[in-house]
């Protein structure tokens, strides 16, 4: 502002308002946005501000429903014992100051329309995953320091419901001891807790395992059965279709027997038969040529009798004629 009229500038030249606005729309810049521009003076104040007020910011200028921004972590809590505030901040550390919000969708809409001018970190309900302290720890806490000398952190602070998973993600996995010796003994005890879930873990692990053999074994076994009744079967259908099976099974087996099958392997047997099969066949075709041979050799023999046949009784009927002319003339 300059004499009391707004003054534009663009790369150090003057410019029209139409321009810089035609200017923010091509980089697509909404400047409708009452925080797309700090002026002057508010610079320092936003920085300076708290977190309720950053987050207020924050959903105006990304335009976002409060109803899906739960708050900072900061102001969604209530201290139930004022002696464990210092303890709880402790706890919770820069946590405190994280944003949550219904979804990750809107936490990237606050990050993405917002304008930030510094880190914030969002806690989104639907995504956050949180290690609570069991209810198996506590009890072994209360018994090794006393009721009450060993609190979890989430205990000692109120909530609404809504937010509970990311308050178990804030304060759900430290203890707030009264001493230091209580603190000592519980962090020697939750050293001894590790182990011993590691420990359990792996047992968990090996029963899987163990599981998972079994499975494996069981499924052989009805690999075996099936295979069982599939020969059972087999067999049924060789006993009906060759009848001196039923009468020379009890040989199966026996020693010195054509069915002693720990002298004799039936393997080499069956591949000396088919040798033999295969020289059977050839003898079969040599044979057979050798028949067919002699026979039309036979057959040219016979035919060749027949046709001299013919020719003699035909000479003979020629001579018979003869004669007979002969003996008229004498």
């Amino acid at each position: 502002v300059v004499g009391g009229r707004n003054k534009y500038l663009i790369d150090g030249h003057l410019a029209q308002p139409s321009r810089v606005q035609n200017l923010f729309h091509s980089v697509q810049l909404n400047v409708n946005n009452p925080h797309f521009l700090i002026m002057q003076g508010r610079i320092t104040k936003v920085l300076n501000m708290k977190p309720p007020e950053i987050l207020s910011m924050l959903e105006e200028a990304a335009n976002v429903e409060k109803a899906f921004v739960k708050g900072v972590v900061a102001k969604l809590v209530k201290v139930k014992d004022s002696s464990a505030m210092t303890a709880l901040e402790v706890c919770a550390g820069g946590k405190l100051f994280n944003v949550v919000v219904d979804s990750e969708s809107t936490g990237k809409q606050l990050l993405q329309k917002g304008d930030l001018r510094r880190r914030v970190t969002i806690i989104p309900l639907n995504k956050i995953q949180s290690k609570p302290v069991p209810s198996t720890v506590k009890n072994a806490a209360d018994k090794l320091v006393g009721e009450g000398n060993a609190e979890v952190a989430l205990s000692l602070v109120g909530y609404d419901d809504e937010v509970q998973t990311a308050m178990e993600y804030v304060f759900g996995s430290t203890f707030v001891c009264k001493t230091s010796d209580a603190a000592r003994e519980c962090r020697e005890c939750d050293s001894q807790i590790s182990s011993i879930l590691k420990e359990q873990q792996k047992l968990k692990n090996k029963i899987g395992e163990k599981n998972l053999e079994r499975k494996k074994l069981e499924n052989e076994v009805k690999r075996v059965e099936m295979e069982q009744k599939e020969c059972s079967l087999k067999v049924d259908k060789l006993i009906e279709k060759h009848a001196w099976i039923t009468s020379e099974k009890q040989l199966f087996g026996r020693s010195g027997s054509d069915y002693d099958f720990t002298s004799r392997d039936p393997q080499v047997a069956r591949d000396q038969y088919e040798k033999l099969q295969a020289e059977q066949s050839g003898l079969e075709k040599r044979v057979n040529k050798k028949v067919m041979a002699m026979f039309e050799k036979a057959e040219d023999e016979y035919n060749d009798l027949i046709s001299k046949k013919n020719i003699i009784e035909n000479d003979k009927s020629k001579i018979k004629l003869v004669i007979e002319e002969l003996d008229e003339k004498k």
